[in-house]
Order: structure tokens, then C-alpha cells, then sequence
């Protein structure tokens, strides 16, 4: 599967490489020349930032930017409906026969159309140019109307009417020349797997719905995040001939988590037999990385952990997913789930040593209270390429990183094998370790003799450095002819500047010398402890600095829903007409915490009094985010429809702003009003 991915990986990203020349190229520009009117805009204007009047200019000046961006997406929604739909097609389906039931191995789409609506884009924040590189974050927001069906054995028929997807994407801009494109390539990816919900049709009639239903979403979610979820990545190259060497830009930090304390757990009582003290333990994800299980604590209701685990970090705004279970014993007795806390390394950083987050419970679609909480610890440790003492002499801790062993595969040269026969690719070994290429073939705009690869894999090393160890490249044509191997040893990379190998080496092959690979190895070591305390604090000072250089922690906002317009009855022949029970879910920011107000019940015209939360402001872009919904008794409750916009866009307009609510692209003739207020 993995084998398969990189493969799709490379076909996508030789297919986009097509369509962007024409389409996304000129997207992925006009996207650079926001980032840079952003960027320089908000430095002319550092003498000016007490200035109110000259605030507001700049955040309109914004709006005009991110608006002009969105404008020229929808005007080329038509050709990117037509390109995205042949790369779903040609990505997805075979990805169908390797993952679904074997019924339903020949699922393939019949109609694919996605749909009207254009994606949105917002909340972009632009950082300091730093290290010869550019970086800048927007969200990305569609919610369409999809015409897709998809087809499958037994005359099993399904579509999928419409789709949600929220994510934020971070785009760096690296190496920048002094020359015409002035960036040589763009490395783009999602900071988080971004929110997908599909509106299936006609599964109702198969039996295995749900089945099909969670399968399909994780393909989608498997496909994303091991192509563009971090620390993964996908490259465009503004210029054909840069080297992905230097493009390549691996993860720099390490994210050590700590499980401290939970407390407010309860004992469940039981009528037959012994009541039941919780045996805690907590499951904690960052990321596309793979889930950690911290330590099982006995009947205990305040359950004390102190453990830690090493996670890669590649952005701050990551999530940090805890699940909280009671482990149960007996094959028949599945551990009971306790509840579940969302917050990014952000929010972590910015709440000072440790935070303690409420877990959360979803009952019947619902997020509820749960009563318990766990307390939890952050500290940022940064990888460096001056020393790799923390490789030497450390005991073995799965759980600790201690250095990042990283591998990038550029191309080949020459390759001894017919045209029409190549069908190249790169196999990485190191230890129990393996990563293979994409398959490189001969066709249109490729030049299959000559491969350009463009794969970066990196490996977070918990053990101390064996120098007898090595990184073994295998080329190969086929799955079994081999076309040359070499070896890179770490005591070579030791003996190297920087720890560091970029070479175009030929490689041995039996009988004569092989092709060239252009390829480059490296190791980074882990600061020290000392240090790594000081990175924490400088990281955490940096986060609460606004984009106009003043302390967040003397800067918030109050966010107020105050009432509701345009809400409707819904008619009903031999039922009660059902009056609306309405009530906001509310985001901030990037943070994934949502806060929920009182539902108002049977009112078309919903008033809340003023019902606020505040949050520490970072600056005016941040986004204002609404998904209004209508309280049912029995069953999920109705999505009545949703809104965005900025804390900048509702304070001028003197703090309050009614938002046009919108489902599936269209306006539904309701109103949300806002309030806004900095603190």
C-alpha cells in the first residue's frame, strides 16, 4: 500500500504539474504576490499600528486581497471542476480495489461532478521572511453540491450529493533567487487532516452501508495524509530546473507531550456486581503520526501519568488529539470510552507550563460534557545539524527521539534499459526501515531514462548511533532488475560538514558501472535539555506577539452571538409543524475547540442576550467561524447552515455584523448577528 501510494504520489504530482502550467501555476502565483502585498503591507505599517484608521485600512486591504484570490478561483472553477475530477478518477479508483471488501473491489465512478461552488479562501497569515524561505497559512473552505455516483457488482448503486471540507494549508516558498520566478518551488500541504463529510445517497438499500460509507472516507483520508497532511508534503516547482535538494524541507522540531494528571472520573455503578473504579489510559495523536498509549492506571479517579512521548512537529497549529479509555478486562469486554480533548501546540504553548482540557463526549452526534479533565505538558526541542551528541551513548526509549535521519532522492541519469521499457524507482533501506519511490515511466512530457524522483523520507531515530549502520539505495526496473545499488554509512555522514551528503554518484552495478543517482543524506542531532527549555520560552514569547508586534496576552476579544433572523417553519402533513431549535457552534481561529450556545427553542427570530466567550486575539485576520443547527429529540440534529469572516471585517463595522448564513454554497435567507469586541 505504501509502494501504491508513492506511485499515486508521483503520478499526482506529475498530473498537477500539467495542469498547474496552465491553471494552478497562476493560482499558486497570485497566491505568492498575496502572501507578499500581505507581508510588505504589514511592515510599512509598524509605525502606524496604535493607529485605528490606518488598522482598518490595512485589514481592508486584506479583504480585497483574500476576495480578489477567491474571485479568481471561481471564475476558474469550470476548468479546475474538469482537472480535479480526472485526478480524483485516476487516483481514487484504484485505490478502491486495493482497500475495499472484495464484493466491492470494481467500485468506480459512473458521473463525477464537483459541483458549482468554488473553494474559499481566508484567515491568511503571512510569517517573516527567515532561513532564504517564505511561509504563509490560509484556510481552505468548501462546502458544494457534488453530482457523484459510483457503481459496484450486484448492481450496487450509490452517489454522493454534496461535500463539506475545512482545512487549514501552509505554503513555503523556498529556495528564493534573485532571478526571474524568484521562487524556485512552492511545498504545500495541510497542517491538519482537514474536515471531510460526504452526504451519501442510496446506501440506505445495501446492507454493509456503513462499511462502504467509513471506507470511503478513509481512503480519502488515507490518500491525503500520506500525500499532504504534515509532516508530509507535495512540491510544485515554479522552476522545472531547481534541484528538489534544496527544496525539500524536513520537519525541524520535536513536539515532547506529557500525560500529567486527569482528574473527575467516576465509578460506574453496577447492579449485579462490583462497581467499577476506572482503569485509565490515554491514547494521544499529532498529526499524520501514529497514535501513542501512554501507561494503564488502576482504580484510580485522579490518575497520575507523568509520562512523556516524542512527537515530529512541522507547525504549531497542529492538533493534538487525547482519548481517554477505561481498560477493561476479558476478551468479550471492550474498553470504555471516557472522552476525547482537541487543542493545537498553540494553545498548549501559550497556556504557559501545563493546560488542562475538558474531555468531551459525543452522545448521539453530540458533543457533551463529559465532567472529567486531563492536565497536560508541552516542550518544544529543536533538531540541529551542529551537533549530534544526543545520538551518542543514550538509552534505548521508543518514546524519545534523539536525532532525524533524512533522505532525499532527486533523479537518475542514463539509465541502461529501453524507453518504452523503464519503469524506474528508488528502494530506501535503513535497518527496519523502508521507503520506496514513485514508478517513473515513459510518457508524454517525462523523460523516462532520465528520472526525475523528487522523494523526501525521514526517519525520527530513538536508539544511539551505530556506525556501522547504513542508508542502502537500490535502483531498479521492475520489481526485480536491478540497475545499481550504493551505501551511505553514518560514520561517513559523521566525518561530513554539517552531517550532511548531496552527491550525483554512480552506482556499483554486477558487471559494469551502473547509472547516476542524485540523491542526499543527512543527520541532525537534538539540543539539549537546557536549551530546549529556553526554545519553549523564546517559541511561546514569539506566539504571544500579534502580527502587529503587541503582547496577545494584553490583547483579547469578546465574541457574542445575539440573535437569529429568516429561520422557517417546516411544514408537515400529519405531523406538528416543526419550529426551529436553534443553536450556534462557534470556532476561533485555528484552535479546534468549539463552544456551543444554548439552543433557543421553537423561534424563528432566536435571541441569545449577548452570550460571548473570549479568546486571546493574534491578530485581525483570525477567523469568526458559525455552523448553525437545528436541535432535534430523536436522531442527528439538522444542519441549518454556516458562516465565516474576520474579527477585523466585524469591528469595522463598528463591533456588529449579521452573517449570511449559507448551505452547500447557497444563501438560505438567514442571519446570524455577532458582536465583537476587543478587550
Amino acid at each position: 500500500l505504501s509502494h501504491r501510494l508513492n506511485h499515486l504520489k508521483y503520478i499526482k504530482s506529475v498530473e498537477m504539474g500539467k495542469g498547474l502550467s496552465l491553471v494552478g501555476g497562476f493560482l499558486l502565483g497570485s497566491l505568492t504576490t498575496l502572501a507578499a502585498v500581505i507581508y510588505f503591507k504589514r511592515s510599512s505599517s509598524k509605525e502606524e499600528k496604535e493607529d485605528r484608521v490606518n488598522v482598518a485600512k490595512t485589514v481592508s486591504s486584506h479583504e480585497d486581497h483574500v476576495n480578489l484570490i477567491t474571485d479568481i478561483i471561481s471564475r476558474l472553477w469550470p476548468h479546475i471542476n474538469v482537472a480535479g475530477c480526472a485526478t480524483v478518477r485516476e487516483v481514487v479508483e484504484p485505490m478502491f480495489k486495493e482497500m475495499m471488501p472484495k464484493a466491492l473491489s470494481n467500485l468506480h465512478f459512473t458521473e463525477l461532478d464537483l459541483g458549482q461552488v468554488p473553494i474559499r479562501l481566508d484567515n491568511v497569515v503571512v510569517h517573516e521572511l527567515k532561513d532564504g524561505m517564505l511561509q504563509f497559512d490560509l484556510d481552505v473552505t468548501w462546502h458544494s453540491e457534488s453530482n457523484i455516483k459510483l457503481s459496484a457488482n450486484y448492481g450496487l448503486n450509490f452517489g454522493v450529493k454534496s461535500i463539506k471540507m475545512n482545512g487549514r494549508m501552509i505554503f513555503t516558498l523556498r529556495p528564493l533567487t534573485n532571478e526571474l520566478p524568484i521562487v524556485s518551488a512552492i511545498q504545500y500541504g495541510f497542517v491538519n487532516t482537514p474536515e471531510l463529510e460526504l452526504d451519501f445517497t442510496g446506501l440506505a438499500s445495501i446492507a454493509d452501508f456503513a462499511v462502504i460509507e467509513k471506507t470511503i472516507r478513509k481512503i480519502i483520508q488515507d490518500i491525503l495524509s500520506s500525500m499532504m497532511v504534515l509532516p508530509n508534503s507535495m512540491v510544485y516547482k515554479m522552476d522545472p530546473a531547481c534541484d528538489f535538494r534544496e527544496v525539500y524541507k524536513p520537519p525541524k522540531s520535536i513536539a515532547r507531550i506529557t500525560c500529567v494528571n486527569g482528574r473527575g472520573f467516576v465509578v460506574q455503578k453496577s447492579t449485579l456486581g462490583k462497581d467499577d473504579i476506572p482503569d485509565v489510559y490515554c491514547l494521544v495523536k499529532l498529526g499524520s503520526e501514529s497514535q501513542w498509549r501512554s501507561s494503564t492506571i488502576k482504580d484510580d479517579l485522579s490518575p497520575v501519568w507523568n509520562e512523556s512521548k516524542d512527537f515530529l512537529l512541522s507547525h504549531t497549529d497542529q492538533i493534538l488529539t487525547v482519548d481517554a479509555w477505561d481498560e477493561d478486562k476479558g476478551a468479550l469486554n471492550d474498553d470504555d470510552y471516557l472522552g476525547t480533548a482537541e487543542l493545537t501546540i498553540c494553545d498548549m504553548l501559550m497556556a504557559g507550563q501545563t493546560i488542562e482540557v475538558e474531555l468531551m463526549q459525543k452522545v448521539k452526534g453530540k458533543n457533551k460534557k463529559s465532567g472529567a479533565s486531563l492536565s497536560l505538558a508541552c516542550d518544544i526541542c529543536n533538531f540541529t545539524q551542529k551537533s549530534i551528541s544526543s545520538l551518542k551513548n543514550v538509552k534505548h526509549s521508543k518514546d524519545k527521539i534523539c536525532g532525524l535521519l533524512t533522505i532525499v532522492i532527486a533523479g537518475a541519469l542514463d539509465l541502461p534499459v529501453k524507453k518504452e521499457d523503464a519503469a524506474s524507482f528508488v528502494k530506501i533501506t535503513y535497518e527496519k526501515h523502508e521507503f520506496m519511490t514513485g514508478v517513473v515511466v515513459d510518457a508524454e512530457g517525462i523523460d523516462a531514462l532520465n528520472p526525475v524522483y523528487d522523494a523526501g523520507f525521514h526517519i525520527p531515530l530513538t536508539e544511539a548511533l551505530q556506525s556501522s549502520s547504513a542508508v542502502k539505495l537500490v535502483l531498479l526496473n521492475g520489481k526485480n532488475s536491478v540497475l545499481g545499488e550504493t551505501e551511505v554509512k553514518l560514520n561517513e555522514l559523521e566525518k561530513a560538514f554539517a552531517f550532511h551528503v548531496s552527491e550525483t554518484r554512480q552506482l556499483e552495478r554486477v558487471g559494469s558501472g551502473g547509472p547516476m543517482l542524485k540523491f542526499a543524506v543527512g543527520l541532525s542531532g537534538v539540543e539539549d535539555s537546557h536549551t530546549a527549555g529556553t526554545t519553549t520560552d523564546l517559541l511561546r514569547s514569539s506566539l504571544r506577539k500579534s502580527s502587529k508586534g503587541i503582547d496577545a496576552e494584553d490583547e483579547k476579544v469578546r465574541i457574542s452571538i445575539i440573535s437569529g433572523v429568516g429561520f422557517t417553519i417546516k411544514k408537515k402533513r400529519l405531523k406538528k409543524n416543526d419550529i426551529p431549535d436553534i443553536y450556534c457552534m462557534v470556532k476561533f481561529g485555528t484552535s479546534p475547540k468549539e463552544w456551543r450556545t444554548p439552543t433557543i427553542k421553537d423561534s424563528i427570530e432566536p435571541s441569545w442576550n449577548n452570550e460571548s466567550n473570549e479568546y486571546s486575539l493574534q491578530n485581525l485576520n483570525q477567523v469568526i467561524s458559525l455552523e448553525v443547527m437545528d436541535e432535534n429529540k430523536r436522531g442527528k440534529d439538522d444542519h441549518v447552515g454556516s458562516a465565516r469572516t474576520t474579527v477585523g471585517n466585524v469591528l469595522l463595522r463598528g463591533g456588529e455584523m449579521e452573517m449570511r448564513l449559507q448551505k452547500n454554497g447557497r444563501d438560505t435567507g438567514a442571519f446570524i448577528q455577532i458582536g465583537c469586541i476587543k478587550l
